[in-house]
């Protein structure tokens, strides 16, 4: 018989770990568990991916806010040429009687509007075109003899009486003017109309020509443009105040958009709620009443 060969010992039990360790690539075969080693290479993969994503995410963000900065210059550009053809259409209405007679043109618009900026615009193409110009604004009396502007709200009757009185006397002197045109700009807010139909009557009685040029701001986000950047510093609430209280003119008065703005509003309307106004009533709304001046207290 042969020597009966040694069985050869039984194989270890097949132990699974309880829980695969962290980063290791296993699998199983013939009923072993087999370790392929860690997976760095598959982590700096997903780590390569997240890179990519941000890049890619970054540069969409950069490609956003060029083309939303494009679009608001776009807007802008259209803003601006709206409001120079605006001006320029004004201005041929103004001029259109060439330079004879008398013409008075009274200004309406909001601190910051760029109201007065246009009236000096007016008195130079004016005095380009021989006319002599008288400009009348209330705003002249609060000068002192620096040339600064001292605002003092006491004075704004006598202020506004100054400038009715300037504002006669250039009327008188275009009337006794034997030769050439005259030109006499009124240049005050003049948001309600009451604010400035004495002007108006007297100048239809002097037999001369009139025109009302508004600078308008259509939306709440222009009104706080110009409450920024008025020259005066009038406080944002008085501004806000004044802005509610503009009152529509007559079909004829000749239109302005702020500089930077549009004359058609937003397709949304704007909230109008939650805006600041002072404890303090102010007397900023003042007018000409058969020569008498006028104020109307606002408070809240």
């Amino acid at each position: 018989l042969e020597k009966a060969s040694p069985k050869p010992p039984p194989a270890p039990p097949i132990r699974e770990p309880v829980t695969p360790r962290t980063g290791v690539a296993t699998a199983k075969l013939g009923g072993r568990f087999y370790e392929f080693g860690y997976l760095e290479r598959n982590e700096g993969e997903k780590d390569e991916k997240e890179k990519m994503s941000e890049q890619e995410k970054k540069s969409e963000e950069e490609k956003k806010s060029e083309e939303e900065r494009e679009s608001e210059e776009e807007k802008m550009r259209e803003f601006e040429e709206e409001h120079t053809q605006a001006v320029e259409a004004a201005f041929e209405t103004i001029f259109s009687s060439g330079d004879r007679g008398t013409t008075v043109v009274v200004m309406r618009g909001i601190p910051g509007s760029g109201k007065s900026t246009v009236a000096s615009k007016l008195a130079e193409e004016a005095e380009s075109k021989n006319l002599t110009v008288t400009k009348c604004s209330a705003d002249d009396f609060f000068l002192n003899e620096e040339g600064e502007y001292v605002f003092d709200l006491e004075k704004i009757k006598d202020a506004h009486a100054a400038c009715y009185a300037k504002f006669e006397t250039g009327l008188q002197e275009a009337k006794e003017k034997e030769e050439g045109g005259s030109l006499l700009i009124i240049d005050n807010t003049n948001v309600s109309s009451w604010q400035y139909e004495e002007y108006l009557k007297a100048t239809l009685k002097q037999g001369a020509r009139s025109y009302v040029l508004a600078v308008c701001c259509m939306y709440e986000e222009v009104k706080d443009a110009a409450a920024m950047r008025n020259s005066h510093d009038v406080p944002r609430d008085i501004v806000t105040r004044m802005w509610q209280q503009w009152t529509e003119g007559d079909e004829d008065e000749l239109r302005i958009p702020s500089f930077g703005s549009s004359l058609t509003p937003p397709e949304e309307p704007e909230d109008l709620t939650g805006l600041e106004y002072g404890d303090e009533p102010t007397n900023y709304l003042v007018g000409i009443d058969n020569g008498e001046v006028t104020t109307q207290q606002h408070g809240r």
